[in-house]
């Protein structure tokens, strides 16, 4: 599904994909979490309404009350960053089994996020971008270093590459 960010990114493509194989090997129940303010591509709908998958919108709602509205046991999602506004890292202090998957450990791994800058109007601004991230470089990593290492310690990780596997084992050895 779109985000906020355009129509189209890898991980979503990734993302059709698994939800594709879960409706292939469909084992119970599956229920498909989805925000009504973004669209689903049409041949997505029809899959869903010909497998009897639950589409539920949580635009108005918390993940995890739709998990206890529906009594589900296991959550996974192929983009979970893309969920903490509706409430994903409340998840991670509850029973439920959760299961993501990692594209990458971008934050950690690059020095500086250039790709940042190019979302800057203007030289000035794009200095300020610069010396917020000079100052608090190490601020940033530590960040986002143990929002990582939280969300591993509670969830099954499935990785995309050998690449972002050995980057995890790297990172946040286990």
């Amino acid at each position: 599904q779109p985000n906020e960010d355009g129509n189209y990114h890898g991980g979503g493509k990734y993302a059709k994909k698994i939800f594709l194989e879960l409706i292939t090997y469909k084992i119970g129940k599956i229920y498909a979490l989805y925000d009504s303010r973004f669209s689903l591509d049409n041949w997505l709908l029809d899959l869903i309404q010909s497998n009897e998958v639950f589409l539920i919108d949580i635009k108005d709602k918390k993940i995890k009350e739709v998990i206890a509205e529906f009594s589900i046991s296991k959550f996974y999602t192929a983009l979970p960053f893309s969920l903490v506004n509706y409430g994903f890292l409340e998840l991670l202090n509850s029973n439920i089994k959760i299961v993501i998957t990692v594209h990458g450990l971008r934050e950690l791994e690059t020095s500086f996020p250039l790709r940042g800058l190019v979302y800057v109007d203007g030289f000035s601004e794009k200095i300020k971008v610069f010396l917020k991230w000079f100052l608090f470089r190490r601020y940033f990593f530590k960040r986002n270093y143990n929002r990582y290492k939280l969300l591993f310690e509670k969830v099954e990780v499935v990785t995309v590459s050998y690449q972002t596997k050995y980057s995890l084992l790297s990172y946040l050895p286990v």
